[in-house]
């Protein structure tokens, strides 16, 4: 008997571990950033480029230009994978919000189509009793149609963007809410610098400069002419010109992706302050139901108002989301080894 029991609870506990396995989070979503195709490519190309500058270090015959080509390129490598990994965790962030917004939008469209049908039984009931015209039961009618046709818009949404978060971190059973309190904190305005100077594209821009300077410092009127010289000093102001113009383009990008996190914030504390304030007219409007204050229709459209404005905070909330992850990955495309 007690075999029994021990292997019940044991079944009783996988089963619960796999229920929670397929429920997925958004933590657990973006750890799924490792397995995407770029951040795999990014960490084969970074390893062999550890591999290569191991080999440069130990090898005698390496001179000062071969060294820092193989340290760039572990340099540049090791910035493509970070820029790869924070490129994968915006885009699920943005998938998985998708469909923590398109779920809501399904509810609410729901809530449409239930008052919409409500309404055309009381058309129907007031023109029985003569105190409504056909015209009013048709227009009932194409309410009902246009709301049924939204939550079919709705429903195909959902379907979309399930297949596109799940194409990006597999299969799962649900997906968790993401609280409010959970969400990232708004970000620091030194956050800006600090992406752009991670960026690929400017690290590349540095590494120009650096390797210009080298030719110069390697070059000595004893052996090399003056118009040599000359050229490599040419070669390494226009590196220092081209990385200033790319240092200003990725500040005034990334001060654009800040902008964005911070106007998301903003318009988010207002949704969710409108949404408290539809929920307390809800609670209100629920009692006068109860007690036959209001009519049932009045009550649902009640509802639904309610359903609309949470909609709209839940959507503020994941587009505060979005622009936050975004704001990680930073502008550009990143530099080529």
């Amino acid at each position: 008997m007690k075999v029994k029991q021990l292997l019940f609870v044991i079944l009783a506990w996988l089963g619960g571990t796999l229920a929670l396995a397929q429920t997925l989070t958004l933590e657990s979503a973006l750890a799924k950033a490792d397995l995407q195709p770029a951040v795999i490519s990014a960490k084969a190309v970074l390893e062999t480029a550890k591999a290569d500058l191991e080999r440069a270090k130990v090898d005698p015959m390496s001179t000062k230009p071969v060294l820092l080509r193989a340290q760039q390129a572990a340099d540049l490598a090791q910035a493509n994978l970070n820029q790869a990994l924070a490129q994968a965790r915006a885009q699920i962030a943005s998938a998985y919000a998708q469909v923590l917004d398109a779920q809501m939008g399904v509810s609410v469209a729901q809530k449409g189509v239930d008052l919409a049908e409500k309404g055309v039984l009381v058309a129907q009931t007031q023109l029985k009793k003569g105190g409504a015209t056909q015209q009013a039961l048709l227009d009932a009618q194409n309410r009902q149609q246009t709301a049924e046709q939204a939550l079919r818009v709705a429903q195909d949404g959902l379907e979309l963007a399930t297949t596109n978060l799940k194409s990006l971190v597999g299969e799962y059973k649900e997906i968790a809410p993401v609280a409010p309190s959970a969400l990232p904190k708004p970000p620091d305005s030194g956050l800006v610098e600090q992406v752009v100077q991670a960026n690929p594209g400017l690290v590349q821009a540095n590494q120009a400069v650096e390797a210009a300077q080298l030719q110069v410092d390697l070059l000595d009127p004893l052996y090399a002419s003056i118009s040599q010289i000359n050229q490599a000093k040419t070669a390494v102001a226009q590196a220092q010109a081209a990385r200033d113009s790319t240092l200003r383009i990725f500040r005034i990008q990334a001060q654009s992706l800040y902008n964005q996190v911070v106007q998301a914030a903003k318009n988010r504390a207002v949704k969710e302050d409108a949404a408290k304030n539809a929920q307390t007219q809800l609670a209100t409007d629920t009692t006068r139901y109860k007690n036959g204050l209001i009519s049932q229709v009045a009550y649902l459209q009640s509802d639904l108002s309610a359903a609309q404005a949470e909609l709209a905070a839940q959507q503020a909330r994941d587009a505060y989301l979005s622009a936050y992850y975004t704001l990680l990955a930073g502008p550009g495309t990143g530099g080529r080894g």
